[in-house]
């Protein structure tokens, strides 16, 4: 038996490198970690996104109501 490595972040694939399918099945195997991988990361951007427009939309109001106070004042 051998195993393909992942960069040691899903651990190994062991496969047969006798047998053409194993190495095949191995292979796919660390595909699909890599891709499950990237989705993760692509998620957490997307979460990232998420919470810094929120961020962006309560600094907008927050300014939105100092104006307001500024404009009440100036009268």
């Amino acid at each position: 038996m051998s195993k393909i490595y992942t960069n040691g972040q899903h651990g190994s694939h062991d496969f047969d490198e006798r047998d053409p399918s194993s190495v095949l099945q191995a292979l796919l195997s660390e595909a699909e970690d890599r891709v499950k991988t990237k989705q993760r990361a692509f998620e957490n951007a997307e979460n990232a996104v998420i919470a810094a427009q929120i961020e962006l939309q309560a600094a907008i109001a927050i300014r939105d109501r100092y104006d307001v106070a500024l404009l009440a004042g100036s009268k």
